[in-house]
This record gives C-alpha cells, sequence and structure tokens, in this order.
C-alpha cells in the first residue's frame, strides 16, 4: 500500500490536469475570480490548479478521532483545505507543521485545515506524530480504509484539495507544499474573500 502511493504521485497530479469538462455541479469562481487567483500561483504555489467548475462534493464517510463517521457536509460554511496524508509519507511529514501554522493563522468561522490520514494503525499514530511536532491546531480525521481517498482519486500523497463552502472541490495540488508560505497565504485569503456572501442589492 505504500509503495502504491508513493509511487503514483505524479498520476494522481495528472488528475488534477483532467479536462474541465470532465468536471461537474456549478461553479462558484466566476472568470473574474479565477483570473484574480491565477496570478496569485507563484512559487509552490504554481502547482495549485483552479477548476472552471467545481467538482461534486464526495459524500463518502470518514472517521473523527473519537471514531464518529461524518462527511464532508461537516465542512459546509467554510472554505476548507483537505490534507490526504499518513505517518509513513515522508513529504506529509515534513509538509504538517506548515499546515498547523496554517490553521493557526487563518482558523476562523470561514477557514480551516483538514488533515485526513489513512494510517492503518488509526488514531494512535497519529497522534503520536501530532505530539512529536507540537501539533496544536489541526484537527484529527481517519480514513484508515482509504475509501475517501479514493474517492477523492488522492492515489498519491500528500494530496490537498481546496473545498467551497458547500465541500466541493475547487482545486488541488498534488505534493508537498509550505502551507504558510507568503505566497499560500495570499492565495487562500483570496478564496476566502472571492466566495463570501454579498449582499444583495435591489
Amino acid at each position: 500500500m505504500r509503495r502504491f502511493f508513493s509511487a503514483a504521485l505524479m498520476a494522481a497530479a495528472s488528475f488534477a490536469l483532467l479536462p474541465l469538462s470532465t468536471l461537474s455541479a456549478q461553479a462558484d469562481l466566476s472568470a473574474e475570480s479565477l483570473q484574480r487567483l491565477s496570478t496569485l500561483r507563484q512559487g509552490e504555489m504554481a502547482r495549485l490548479l483552479f477548476h472552471k467548475t467545481a467538482k461534486a462534493a464526495i459524500k463518502v464517510p470518514f472517521e473523527t478521532r473519537d471514531g464518529t463517521k461524518v462527511t464532508v457536509e461537516t465542512f459546509k460554511g467554510k472554505i476548507t483545505v483537505l490534507n490526504f496524508w499518513a505517518t509513513w509519507c515522508p513529504p506529509c511529514r515534513h509538509e504538517m507543521p506548515s499546515l498547523d501554522r496554517l490553521q493557526a493563522k487563518l482558523g476562523s468561522s470561514e477557514f480551516q485545515v483538514a488533515p485526513v490520514s489513512l494510517d492503518r494503525q488509526g488514531l494512535e499514530k497519529v497522534e503520536g506524530f501530532f505530539n512529536q511536532i507540537n501539533a496544536e491546531n489541526l484537527p484529527i480525521y481517519l480514513d484508515q480504509g482509504n475509501k475517501y481517498a479514493v474517492a477523492n482519486r488522492a492515489i498519491g500523497l500528500p494530496m490537498t484539495l481546496i473545498l467551497d463552502r458547500e465541500g466541493r472541490e475547487i482545486g488541488r495540488l498534488a505534493g508537498p507544499a509550505e502551507w504558510d508560505s507568503e505566497q499560500a497565504l495570499a492565495i487562500l485569503s483570496a478564496v476566502i474573500e472571492e466566495t463570501a456572501e454579498r449582499p444583495v442589492s435591489n
């Protein structure tokens, strides 16, 4: 299983490059919003690909740290950085502290980081690693059977999806990144702003 996920990283990137016509659901981001976000895709964030049309929310269940089964509905109302990872994945381990710092900086009623572990050993393994890196801001989600990851075509790790406020995928980045970098903070702040509810004018 480890070899499968590690060796398939480039295949995962190819999924991010699927023709936009294959995507479903309605678009939240206007052409103007996509253009603005495109100008912010600098450095590592150049690998963050946004879709012209949002993908339908994947409602396969996964678990919280206490074993409660939840779906993507739990993220509704927030922009979510959904990160598929595992403790046996070195690039995942390397980027996790930056995700913890990202949650500390941007976490709010409008934004959250949601790391979903694929570790088959479950909570004990994840908690041990979080304690090791002093991760104090991140929740723990578990997908021990990999069903949620597979449904999202996350066949390489780490794989990070950007979900809109309805839980639909609007972008993804294959591979590790420094998620609290200046470029990442700029582009995620812009996503929050571009998807914020606007007052309806009469």
